[in-house]
């Protein structure tokens, strides 16, 4: 009976560490797309990083009092939309549009989204650097999150740290570009409308746009942030917006230019309408008795001779 007692004591002793292991956040396992950094967090420990939680792993004893932070393994592209709509942020887009000046001074305004992976992975190099990065970064708030604190401590994070090394790429890249070499149309009201930009040329241009700002902001963010810790970096240019009374004078131009074009085909037609009038006189000079037919066939059908009830017998 004693020896019973004991068994029972020891199982229920054992229970409660368990429970109490459990709900003191012992165990952990990360989402799907997650790689977590373990700190130690009991009040007698330091808060050292303990170890790493890999990517798929299942649940994982993490230690009493412990905390895991978890991050967006490489496999996860993450984005950054900028747009801007009455002058307030779009929505479902994370941040606003940037207006840069181009080189002949036309403010214009760039909606993109910019895409990148982390290098997080179950990797030796990618599991230190995820934990550097948490080191460097977990017990920094941004607009009030941590990085770590989900889908949306993300974006927070990426809307402090990284969007505004994208804004100054685009800038720099802007900077050095004509408003006609990003909107062809801009060319109808710069130099008097001389030079010619055809779709291609600014589509050629945008490509090129992008490719500088991904290669400058993948050297920027290594730079600014002291290590690697994104890959895969890319930038979308998706909308260029001219300022109002630019676009205004725009489409003014095109109105005037769709006139001019009617006024040349009303010319054209005119044109040609006498050049038949010409043949057709060349016609009847030569053959009077084709004339008179032609004016006979001209008159309305069933006419009759004025106070005459005899018809005239065309048809």
């Amino acid at each position: 009976m004693t020896v019973r007692r004991v068994v029972l004591g020891v199982a229920v002793l054992i229970g409660l560490i368990i429970v109490t292991a459990t709900f003191s956040g012992c165990f952990s396992k990360p989402n799907a797309g997650e790689i977590g950094v373990v700190r130690n967090g009991g009040p007698l420990d330091n808060k050292n990083i303990r170890g790493v939680i890999d990517n798929g792993a299942g649940l994982t004893y993490t230690g009493l009092y412990s905390t895991v932070h978890y991050y967006p393994v490489d496999s996860q592209q993450r984005f950054f939309r900028m747009a801007t709509c009455g002058g307030g942020v779009c929505q479902g887009a994370d941040g606003l549009a940037v207006t840069v000046p181009t080189s002949d001074g036309v403010d214009v305004t760039i909606e993109g989204t910019f895409y990148l992976n982390t290098v997080f992975n179950n990797s030796k190099a990618g599991r230190n650097a995820l934990k550097a990065f948490d080191t460097q970064f977990a017990t920094r708030t941004f607009q009030g999150s941590h990085a770590y604190e989900g889908t949306l401590g993300w974006e927070k994070f990426l809307a402090a740290i990284v969007e505004p090394i994208v804004v100054n790429n685009l800038r720099e890249s802007i900077a050095g570009v004509p408003c006609a070499d990003l909107v062809a149309s801009c060319a109808l009201v710069q130099n008097g409308g001389a030079r010619v930009v055809t779709k291609g040329d600014t589509q050629s241009n945008v490509a090129r746009i992008q490719k500088t700002v991904q290669e400058g902001l993948t050297e920027d963010l290594d730079e600014t942030l002291r290590q690697n810790y994104f890959g895969n970096v890319q930038f979308r240019l998706s909308r260029v917006v001219l300022p109002e009374q630019i676009q205004a004078a725009i489409n003014e131009a095109q109105s005037a230019f769709a006139q001019v074009s009617q006024a040349q085909a009303k010319v054209q037609s005119a044109r040609a309408e006498a050049q038949a009038n010409r043949e057709r006189q060349r016609g009847y000079n030569a053959c009077p008795a084709c004339q008179r037919i032609d004016l006979v066939k001209a008159l309305p059908a069933g006419l009759q001779a004025l106070g005459s009830d005899t018809a005239l017998g065309i048809k």
